[in-house]
């Protein structure tokens, strides 16, 4: 699928959610996730992250809501673990 392709189908996922509206919704990290990876033609996304300073981090991750919007805007995808020690 063309990014041009996808990035359409994104749109209609975000014009059909009615419960957020689209300014919102776009604004999401996992959206912008998927528009970065599209953009530059990268080929994987990582969607956990570590958030905070010091001792007041935690782990992000955003992989539920990434996985959700590629299948709602029906982009192929493979999801993998690529950690080395079977991390996050």
């Amino acid at each position: 699928m063309k990014a041009e392709t996808a990035i359409k189908n994104l749109e209609k996922v975000a014009d059909s959610e009615m419960r957020v509206n689209k300014r919102q919704y776009r604004g999401t990290k996992a959206w912008r996730l998927i528009m970065a990876a599209l953009e530059n033609n990268l080929r994987v996304i990582r969607p956990c992250e570590v958030q905070g300073t010091g001792r007041y981090i935690k782990n992000a991750d955003y992989t539920a809501q990434v996985r959700y919007l590629l299948v709602r805007a029906k982009i192929k995808f493979s999801f993998e673990n690529d950690a080395p020690r079977g991390g996050v």
